[in-house]
């Protein structure tokens, strides 16, 4: 079970998994989230998971609202669980 998580967002999850696997990393392979993101885990040396992800703007959830923030769920760009 991981210890933690922590999100990174990136402009492309499928070349940042490649990259990786290139330089010898094993991760599963990036997929779609009903969430709208396209993400990949792999667990740092300390059991921490990091996820990596590309939001998919043409998803509800990237919509900005009228809130004041600049997306509809109040999220930013780093969230840690």
């Amino acid at each position: 079970m991981p210890r933690g998580r922590a999100v990174f967002f990136v402009d492309d999850v499928d070349a940042l998994h490649t990259q990786l696997a290139d330089g010898g990393v094993t991760a599963p392979a990036p997929r779609d989230a009903p969430w709208g993101e396209r993400y990949f885990h792999l667990l740092d040396p300390d059991g921490h998971e990091l996820s990596f992800a590309t939001p998919q703007y043409d998803h509800p959830r990237w919509t900005p609202d009228d809130s004041g923030g600049a997306l509809g769920d109040g999220l930013g760009y780093i969230s840690w669980i």
